[in-house]
């Protein structure tokens, strides 16, 4: 009640204390205030539609304030109901009933009508997750741990008692339940088929031969026939375990490996910590351990010695000290575990169907220099069996990309040093380069905005994008374009696009694919296949369609000034996204879809197509409405380096033309894809908010920058500079009163600006590198395992240091600190992981020293950002700094006299010093 209590009243205080600063006067409308943002309304993450396509469910955040409410709605009809505080759980498969949690209680709703049953004390509820709608297992409060099985068709139940854990299978064919028995203090697993209900005791602690024994891991196939579970067994202080097997008609579950299993080398033992089944069911994967002890020899000396020899840091193996555990593998009908990983081997690639895996051998270790994207052998690749664990060499040398076809035919991998895909066939062993007559660049993700990137530079593929059925085809994309590979390599690359998305600057993507390092999408030969279309000329976004088998140009469907769905990797250079949209959600039985649109000025909707043409809105949630929101305009220039790029104007939805504007710069890399992106509002944590700021009467701006590679800063400054020189020409823009804005690389770029230019009046740099030497040479935080920084810097620059050293002083701005004369704000904490605080302080220092302008800002609980009630600080003061320096508004006492450390935490400083 507290914390609330203190929450409150700091957005009451802060949104007192922003409006001192604001001209209100000349705003109509609300400005967007802490006030704005605690009760600011919008879409939720869920989203279900009901088979028939009739009904469908969302969920409204924050409303009420502090809480959400689930609303399940008529798709043709007014019909609706809103429950305050609900949880969807799902539609019943018959379209009739929708079942939801509201705290511990599960209600079942007749749909269209008003009749609501309600079960109370409700502990957890699970569904089958690949055939939802039919069977629903639910478990109710008390000693007795009852869980009931409900059919949602027929609302027949049936009570299991004493269930300690239970689980589906993925397509509804098994429940399998985890009983403990209280009075004898026995665990039994207990097989249920859904389809006669019939229960069988398949394993209980009595089939092991020790007392002390639990089940700690359990697995169901991918077909709901088969079961793997590891029981272990405390034997005199030692945890033993072992993998025991169930197939649907066996009598009882069987031992199916221990630790002295065939296949299993002494030394290593059976871990629990992973135990799943292959896709196709016929091979169960687990983990192998070595010995492990974390115990200090007596007198031992606590001393830990750095290597040049050593393939990882010490600090990193230091923060990750545990049991080095190697993936093995046993047959569905065998006994004989193969071990597939050996020291310094991982798998890279795994079948949906088949009997290989792919492996690599990496004795490079966090030494990048030596690994693979350099084109080392260091890392060799090995196509190895699931049957007798034998290998063979695949012939690639440097960083390749493996992937499985569905039916298992074949090995697909794309060759970054090549630029090529190649097809081994799995029972041939015969490899082919299957796109040979497509030029290697078209292939390759090509970055439009980095410049003279070296011919060294590894280049991914833009991607797969699915398979035709039976393993005939293979479906990639380049950069704007559909192509069709035929796997046995006889036939000839077909562009299914027929080349129109590089006419028309238009980059394709197929919906309904799946990533690349999971299951493949599969299509019928002659499939119609729904496209998302991105122009990367005018933003524009929307669908096409396009037959499968065929070359020849998309059918256009709908396109627009809007955002409807796009993948990141569909939009160039795209950072920071506010909101990529959503994969259109279709109803099961019927061709209804629900998508969600949005504008920069308009909130993110619901709307309804049966056709990809025509949109009935199914939601109207406009919050913006209440206040001075903003409209997004695309604007392009001239670098310094005379390279064309563009970026967006946020103006306020009052913009007067006949007045002068200050402007606020936020900047990454590339933004200029977000504008048909809704800015939702929010607190700070690492960048300005654009509505937040464009509501008070300020202009936003934010730049694409084209970089040369390893001059990042030079870059950076030449759109920028350049950027602000156009913008002053404008007779709305007061020139004199220009702001810039970026976090983590943002803020280094800013530190390169202000040590090169006095165009700015007011600067903010949040987590950014301002010694690219000593950055480059020191750890990560522990999220990154306290890795070397070295890798990426040197990486970005192109160079090392002892290569080419005055590289790393020209992006150094620290070394220029003297030349700054722009108010700056260094934000950065101490706990940051991606960027080391000692950053921030030899920048401080230097301005500190130099007698320039500056405050550094560090927040406790912060990381590479700022989080919680801290945002509110974040927010208060960001706002005073750039209304003091763009606005000529009074500074704030903690600008002007600091905060002594006696009082942190007590005295803010906010109050405004005005004079007299």
């Amino acid at each position: 009640m507290k914390r609330n209590c203190i929450f409150f009243f700091l957005i009451f205080l802060s949104t007192n204390l922003l409006a001192q600063a604001t001209d209100t006067e000349k705003i109509k409308k609300t400005i967007i205030d802490t006030a704005a943002i605690s009760t600011w309304t919008c879409l939720g993450d869920n989203l279900t539609i009901s088979n028939n396509g009739k009904y469908f469910d969302y969920d409204i955040k924050n409303q009420p304030f502090s809480n959400n409410t689930l609303v399940i709605q008529a798709t043709g009809s007014s019909w609706k109901k809103e429950c305050i505080g609900a949880v969807n759980v799902s539609f019943s498969k018959d379209s009739k009933t929708f079942v939801f949690m509201t705290s511990d209680t599960l209600s079942f709703l007749k749909l269209g009508t008003s009749n609501l049953w309600r079960i109370p004390k409700v502990i957890s509820q699970k569904q089958p997750q690949a055939d939802k709608g039919k069977w629903l297992a639910y478990q109710l409060k008390g000693d007795s741990m009852v869980l009931v099985l409900r059919n949602l068709l027929t609302g027949a139940e049936r009570r299991y008692i004493h269930v300690k854990d239970y689980e589906f299978d993925n397509n509804a064919n098994v429940l399998l339940l985890t009983i403990f028995s209280c009075q004898d203090k026995t665990t039994s697993l207990q097989w249920v088929n859904l389809a006669d209900l019939n229960t069988k005791n398949i394993w209980t602690s009595f089939d092991s031969s020790h007392q002390d024994t639990k089940v700690v891991n359990y697995k169901l196939d991918y077909t709901g026939t088969q079961a793997a579970f590891i029981v272990q067994e405390n034997r005199d202080e030692i945890k033993v375990n072992t993998i025991w097997y169930y197939k649907n008609g066996q009598p009882k579950a069987v031992i199916k490996a221990t630790n002295f299993s065939p296949g299993i080398s002494a030394g290593l033992s059976i871990s629990n910590t992973l135990l799943n089944f292959s896709k196709d069911s016929r091979y169960i994967y687990f983990r192998l351990q070595s010995p492990w002890t974390s115990i200090t020899e007596p007198g031992g000396t606590n001393v830990d010695i750095w290597s040049y020899k050593d393939t990882i840091l010490q600090s990193t193996q230091l923060l990750t000290l545990k049991p080095i555990t190697y993936t093995a593998v046993i047959n569905t009908n065998s006994d004989y575990v193969v071990r597939l990983e050996r020291e310094h081997e991982k798998i890279i690639a795994t079948p949906i169907t088949g009997d290989f895996v792919v492996t690599k051998i990496d004795t490079a270790g966090d030494r990048f220099w030596m690994g693979e994207f350099y084109g080392n052998s260091i890392s060799p690749k090995w196509l190895v069996s699931l049957k007798d664990g034998s290998s063979k060499s695949i012939p690639t040398k440097g960083y390749s990309l493996f992937y499985f076809s569905p039916a298992g035919k074949y090995l697909i991998y794309y060759d970054l040093k090549a630029g090529s895909f190649y097809s081994c066939d799995l029972n041939t062993g015969k490899t082919v380069n299957i796109s040979r007559e497509i030029p290697a660049d078209l292939l390759a993700e090509d970055n439009m905005f980095m410049h003279r990137e070296p011919a060294s530079i590894p280049k991914f593929p833009v991607g797969i994008a699915g398979w035709q059925e039976n393993d005939e085809a293979l479906f990639i994309y380049d950069n704007y374009d559909i192509w069709k590979l035929d796997p046995s390599g006889n036939g000839f690359p077909i562009n299914i696009t027929n080349g129109y998305g590089k006419l028309k600057n238009m980059k394709f993507r197929i919906v309904n694919e799946t990533d690349i390092f999971y299951d493949a999408v599969v299509y019928k030969k002659n499939s119609i296949l729904l496209l998302t279309a991105f122009n990367v000329n005018n933003k524009y976004n929307g669908f096409y369609y396009k037959q499968s088998n065929k070359s020849g140009n998309p059918q256009l469907l709908s396109m627009g000034p809007y955002t409807l769905f796009y993948y990141p990797g569909q939009v160039p250079g795209l950072d920071h996204s506010f909101d990529n949209g959503m994969a259109p959600l279709k109803a099961q039985d019927v061709n209804i879809w629900i998508v969600k649109r949005q504008t920069a000025a308009d909130a993110p909707n619901y709307f309804l197509t049966k056709d990809f043409v025509n949109y009935k809105p199914l939601t109207t949630l406009q919050p913006q409405k209440a206040y001075n929101w903003l409209s997004a305009e695309l604007v392009s220039w001239k670098q310094l380096d005379s390279i064309p790029t563009e970026g967006i104007l946020y103006k306020p939805e009052n913009f007067d033309p006949n007045k002068r504007y200050p402007v606020i710069f936020n900047y990454y890399q590339q933004m200029s894809g977000r504008l048909y992106q809704f800015p939702a509002p929010e607190l700070m944590s690492a960048n300005i908010d654009i509505a937040w700021f464009v509501s008070r009467g300020y202009l936003v701006f934010t730049p694409d920058i084209h970089y040369t590679f390893g001059r990042m800063g030079q870059s950076a400054y030449n759109s920028i500079v350049a950027a602000a020189q156009w913008l002053s020409r404008l007779s709305y823009v007061d020139s004199k009163h220009i702001g810039i804005n970026g976090h983590s690389f943002a803020g280094f770029e800013t530190n390169y600006i202000v040590t090169h230019t006095d165009l700015f009046a007011a600067a903010l740099e949040g987590a950014g590198t301002s010694n690219w030497i000593s950055s480059s040479l020191q750890l990560a935080g522990k999220a990154y395992s306290e890795s070397s920084r070295l890798p990426s810097l040197e990486n970005q620059i192109g160079k090392t240091l002892w290569d080419d050293p005055n590289l790393y002083i020209e992006n150094s701005p620290v070394l220029k600190a003297d030349k700054v004369t722009t108010p700056l704000i260094i934000f950065h904490s101490k706990s940051d992981d991606a960027v080391p605080w000692q950053q921030a302080v030899e920048m401080f220092i230097a301005l500190r020293r130099l007698e320039k302008p500056a405050w550094m800002l560090q927040y406790d609980d912060g990381n590479h950002g700022v989080w919680g009630n801290d945002r509110i600080d974040f927010s208060i003061r960001v706002t005073q700094f750039f209304d003091h320096y763009l606005k000529n508004t009074p500074a704030p006492r903690w600008m002007t006299q600091g905060i002594p450390a006696r009082l942190k935490g007590i005295d803010n400083g906010y109050e405004l010093e005005y004079k007299n």
